[in-house]
C-alpha cells in the first residue's frame, strides 16, 4: 500500500493576505502523473489582480485556469506555471514536464494536461512558456511585418520578452517606453533603445502591457496614420479613460485586443496550439533567455512576498518560485 502523500499550496486568502495550505494529494489515476515541482513563475499581473480580489464577476469563469480551487471571491488557489520532474508512473519518471497548475510543491494532473520538455530548454527557463506562447499571438494580432517601427509600452516580462522577439525579425525597429529606474537600467544594460518625448512618432504598431490607461493613451498618440495598438495588459476591475478625440479617428487607428485563449482567425487554418506550442520550445533553446528571470524565491517565502508586493512594488522583471 503506497503512502498518502501530502502537498503545500499558496492560496490568497482575501484581498490582503496569502498562506501555504497544506493539502492530500489524491491518488494518480491511469491516465494521470505524480510531479514534484521544482519551478514555478509569477505572471505578476494577472496574479497580483488576482490575490487583490479585481477579477469582474462577469469573467470569474473565463478566469478560471486548470487545477485551480476555490473561487475569486477568496479564497483561491491560483496560477498558471509550473516545472516539475515525474514521479510517477514509473515508465516516465524522471522526465521534466510543463503543466498549468498553481503554485504546489507536488501535484497530480493528468497526461493530457503536460507537455513534456524536450532537449536543449533548460527545466528553468521552460516556466517561460505560458508568456511566450502570450507573445507570439500578440505578435500575430499585431501583423508585424519586416521594416516595422514597433513602440512597446512597459518592460516587465511580456515587454522584454516580446522586444527580445520581436528584435530577430529584420529590419524591425523597436522602442520601449519605460518610467521605472530600475527596468530602464535592465534596458539600456540590454542595448533597448528608449523611448522619449524626442522620438519621432508615427510607429506602425504598439504594443500595451502596462495595465495603465496613461500608457495605452500614449501608444494610440505616437502611431501613424492607420496604425495598430495590441493591448496585452488585463485591467480587472480598474477602469481606464482615453481621450479619442484628436488623431484617432482622422488616422484610423486601432486598438486591438490580444488574448492568448484563441489564435487569432487569420492563422487559426493553418496553426493550432500544439503547433504554436512548437514554435514556443524553439524559441526557448535560447539561453540568453535565463537572463529574463531576474529575482528568484524559495517556495517557503512565497506566501509572503504575496502579502509585500500587495502595497510594495518591488523592482524586477519576474519572480521565478524555486521548490527544490
Amino acid at each position: 500500500m503506497k503512502q498518502q502523500r501530502f502537498a503545500q499550496a499558496l492560496w490568497h486568502v482575501n484581498s490582503r493576505r496569502s498562506e501555504l495550505r497544506e493539502e492530500a494529494l489524491q491518488t494518480a489515476g491511469p491516465d494521470e502523473l505524480v510531479i514534484q515541482s521544482f519551478y514555478s513563475l509569477i505572471s505578476f499581473g494577472t496574479e497580483w489582480l488576482v490575490a487583490t480580489g479585481r477579477v469582474p464577476v462577469t469573467l470569474h469563469r473565463e478566469m478560471s485556469v486548470p487545477y485551480m480551487q476555490g473561487q475569486f471571491d477568496f479564497p483561491v488557489k491560483y496560477g498558471y506555471s509550473l516545472v516539475g520532474k515525474v514521479l510517477e508512473p514509473d515508465n516516465l519518471a524522471d522526465q521534466w514536464v510543463y503543466v498549468m497548475h498553481p503554485h504546489q510543491d507536488y501535484c497530480v494532473v493528468k497526461k493530457s494536461d503536460v507537455r513534456f520538455i524536450p532537449s536543449g530548454v533548460h527545466p528553468r527557463r521552460a516556466v517561460l512558456f505560458p508568456t511566450l506562447e502570450t507573445i507570439i499571438n500578440a505578435i500575430w494580432d499585431g501583423q508585424v511585418a519586416v521594416g516595422d517601427r514597433i513602440l512597446i509600452l512597459g518592460f516587465g516580462l511580456v515587454g522584454s520578452l516580446l522586444w527580445q522577439v520581436l528584435s530577430r525579425i529584420p529590419g524591425v525597429r523597436v522602442e520601449v517606453a519605460e518610467t521605472n529606474p530600475w527596468r530602464r537600467q535592465w534596458a539600456r544594460e540590454h542595448d533597448v533603445q528608449l523611448w522619449s518625448k524626442t522620438s519621432e512618432s508615427g510607429f506602425d504598431v504598439g504594443f500595451n502591457t502596462t495595465r495603465q490607461g496613461e500608457a495605452l493613451q500614449l501608444g494610440l498618440d505616437q502611431l501613424g496614420m492607420e496604425g495598430r495598438l495590441v493591448e496585452l495588459s488585463w485591467y480587472g476591475i480598474d477602469p481606464v479613460t482615453l481621450h479619442l478625440g484628436q488623431t484617432f479617428h482622422s488616422q484610423r487607428k486601432q486598438i486591438i485586443s490580444s488574448q492568448v485563449g484563441r489564435i487569432p482567425a487569420h492563422r487559426r487554418n493553418r496553426w493550432d496550439p500544439d503547433r504554436r506550442a512548437g514554435l514556443v520550445w524553439d524559441i526557448l533553446q535560447d539561453p540568453t533567455l535565463d537572463d529574463y528571470l531576474t529575482h528568484e524565491i524559495p517556495f517557503p517565502d512565497l506566501a509572503e512576498l504575496f502579502n509585500s508586493l500587495r502595497t510594495d512594488q518591488k523592482e524586477f522583471l519576474t519572480f521565478i518560485v524555486h521548490h527544490r
